[in-house]
């Protein structure tokens, strides 16, 4: 709460104004519109605690009363055979407190500021980021939508031209009669010595390694994950490859653990996880490995523990908020997050918070 003003909204002429704070002579309180400062005979003294809006008050939405107490020379100053007492004494203190409220309030002011702004950068780069590998996802997915269509139209082509070839042949030739069909497997033909293989082809029918071709085809589809869902058991290794449209729920990054940050460089890399944490023991520098190539937006969140007891150096390609590294706790958790969509030629980092456990 400030101390040397008050903030009123919309006020006209013949309003009241209320001064909630002390001052020490009513030279030191003015009046603003909007910032802008309002001339003394467009206002009057009601009391020492209210002032009254007169004739040709300005209009606007945010009427600030103010106290600018005069820092250069004290109230009680003593000269030649002045005597220092509690009267002289106690006005210097509260002049000087008075100083202290407006300087506070000014700067509290001006750390409003500057945190809007950085967290209007933090939202704007993010989105930025999370734009352009947007685009950059949509423009491949059109590229492997217009592949796949040609693709598909060519594998009908062909299967048009193999059934037809396929008709012909049977025509022609002289087949012996089929016997001793069972659920699709080997069947055996009267007549000359010829076996046929039927594969199941998105049936139930093949319910074991013996219905197949080969015993090594049949455990291959047992083991296969069905269109419709099911439960995986291991590791899905994707290989940096493209996952489209998916819906996630419930999920959680793996982490990894670096242990003590001692004497030397600490390198966090991108291939053992998205959130990484370290305990710094010592003097050390922070280095970062293995982002994704350029064009992917990689993320990555570090708790470092301690991180104010010793002096850290962080990776020098790291453009921070605030133009400067954060300040950790020397005992304590900071949470720490980087971006990088160039493959790692820069980096955004911003200090999310600290915390004591």
């Amino acid at each position: 709460m400030a101390q040397s003003y008050n903030e009123v909204g919309l006020i006209e002429p013949t309003d009241n104004i209320t001064v909630t704070f002390d001052f020490l002579d009513r030279e030191d309180v003015s009046v603003t519109v909007d910032g802008v400062a309002v001339a003394s005979n467009k206002w009057s003294w009601v009391s020492d605690g209210q002032l009254l809006a007169l004739t040709g008050f300005p209009a606007g939405t945010a009427t600030r009363v103010l106290r600018t107490t005069p820092a250069e020379d004290l109230q009680g100053l003593l000269v030649g055979t002045a005597v220092f007492d509690y009267p002289t004494m106690n006005l210097n203190f509260t002049q000087l407190l008075y100083v202290l409220q407006e300087k506070a309030d000014g700067e509290a002011e001006r750390q409003a500021v500057i945190d809007g702004l950085e967290s209007d950068i933090s939202a704007v780069s993010v989105a930025l980021a999370a734009a352009e590998a947007a685009q950059t996802a949509a423009e491949l997915a059109e590229t492997n939508s217009e592949t796949a269509e040609t693709a598909a139209e060519l594998a009908e082509t062909n299967a048009e031209i193999a059934y037809a070839a396929t008709l012909a042949a049977l025509a022609a030739a002289d087949l012996p009669s089929l016997s001793g069909v069972s659920d699709g497997k080997i069947l055996q033909v009267s007549g000359e010595a010829w076996v046929v293989s039927a594969s199941a082809i998105g049936t139930a029918a093949f319910a074991d390694t013996g219905d197949y071709a080969t015993a090594a085809q049949g455990d291959t589809a047992d083991a296969a994950l069905p269109k419709a869902g099911g439960t995986m058991t291991g590791t899905l290794a994707m290989a940096d490859q493209q996952i489209e449209r998916p819906a996630i729920k419930d999920y959680s990054e793996i982490g990894a653990a670096e242990g003590s940050m001692g004497s030397g460089t600490t390198t966090f890399s991108f291939s053992d996880g998205n959130f990484q944490s370290g305990t710094v023991t010592d003097t050390c520098t922070i280095a970062l490995s293995n982002p994704p190539v350029s064009g992917r937006l990689g993320s990555m969140t570090l708790a470092i523990t301690n991180g104010g007891s010793q002096t850290v150096t962080w990776h020098s390609s790291i453009e921070w908020v605030d133009d400067t590294p954060p300040e950790m706790l020397a005992s304590g958790i900071d949470w720490v997050e980087v971006w990088t969509n160039n493959g790692g030629t820069d980096y955004f980092g911003a200090h999310v918070g600290s915390y004591t456990p």
